[in-house]
């Protein structure tokens, strides 16, 4: 535990009836780390300190993963993190990073090669180069993004999802954040009601229930790495913003949580549904995992790559119905590239 300890301040007191199964308190030394499971990491500042009283509040009902308190980080600096991130990995324990910018998220991604999904109300265009690193946007208000923005990714990328989408295509968000390996989380995504003391939010955007639905549904995804968590406080008050921050991370620990290995790379356990599409002559292959009920779009490449996409079961019956998604038809063009 060597690495961690002297980059992170202790947390404080233990409480009882602690939401964490392990803290880093004064005076305690860890005997090691054990995953499945989370380690929860701040920066130091009165918004982090908030969000850790509102959770250790909350009951802890996870019996299939461990919970880590790991402190505040005495200096929020980004080869750090990256290193951090990489320790937790290795023991199968997903961080969740509190005030960590999107810079930092997205220098992760492409150290790692991950894909990374960005939750905000504009579009953030994050561009390295001699990357492969794909950078998906989700809940961004079209009002507030330029028109060649919102051209160069929902005509480039296939799991891209407005506001307005997000709200009309419910059955979508699974599958489009089913696939996240890095996840950054910008407030500004909430509406105003939900987030008043946040710099950005407008009287449209998520609301908590949708927030904390979009973090279950991440616990769940297969190969995740970070979590990151950002809020950017005009004024010197810090609820609900600790509050709503404090649950959504809950509703991700119910993710994690009950999360399974389920992805056709790592599972057998399948039923296998074969559809062939008039429009583009050819057989689509679709895989349903036969515990979670989850499903995939499997194609194979010239080279005999199988790639996966995510999918609904909805968009299962359109292919069915010869109307195959853009989605699906977007993954497909790519993969033949």
């Amino acid at each position: 535990m060597d690495v961690l300890i002297p980059n992170l301040i202790p947390s404080g007191q233990e409480t009882t009836e602690n939401i964490f199964n392990v803290q880093h308190l004064d005076g305690i030394e860890f005997d090691g780390l054990k995953g499945p499971g989370i380690a929860f990491i701040t920066s130091n500042s009165n918004l982090s300190h908030e969000i850790r009283l509102n959770l250790i509040k909350f009951k802890n009902h996870f019996k299939n993963i461990t919970i880590y308190d790991l402190g505040t980080l005495k200096e929020v600096e980004e080869k750090s993190i990256i290193e951090l991130t990489s320790y937790l990995v290795a023991y199968n324990i997903v961080p969740v990073f509190v005030g960590i910018d999107v810079n930092t998220a997205g220098s992760l991604a492409v150290e790692n090669i991950k894909n990374i999904t960005l939750i905000s109300n504009y579009i953030e265009l994050i561009e390295y180069k001699n990357s492969t690193t794909s950078v998906n946007h989700l809940a961004y208000q079209r009002h507030l993004c330029s028109l060649n923005d919102i051209y160069e990714i929902e005509e480039n990328l296939y799991n891209a999802l407005s506001l307005g989408k997000l709200r009309s295509f419910p059955a979508q968000l699974e599958p489009t954040l089913r696939d996240t390996q890095i996840l950054h989380v910008n407030l500004d995504c909430m509406r105003f009601s939900d987030a008043p003391n946040t710099n950005g939010t407008l009287p449209s955007g998520l609301n908590a229930e949708e927030l904390c639905q979009i973090m279950k549904y991440v616990g769940t995804a297969d190969d995740l790495t970070a979590v990151f968590i950002s809020c950017d406080i005009i004024a010197d008050k810090y609820q609900p913003e600790a509050s709503l921050i404090a649950e959504s991370i809950w509703y991700f620990m119910e993710g994690v949580n009950m999360s399974l290995p389920d992805h056709p790379s790592k599972s057998t356990d399948f039923s296998a549904f074969i559809v062939h599409s008039t429009s583009l002559d050819d057989d689509l292959e679709f895989l349903k995992h036969n515990q979670t009920s989850k499903w995939w779009l499997c194609h194979t490449s010239e080279n005999q790559i199988r790639h996966y996409l995510a999918c609904s079961y909805d968009e299962y019956q359109m292919s069915v119905s010869e109307e195959v998604p853009d989605r699906l038809l977007k993954f497909i063009n790519e993969v033949d590239k």
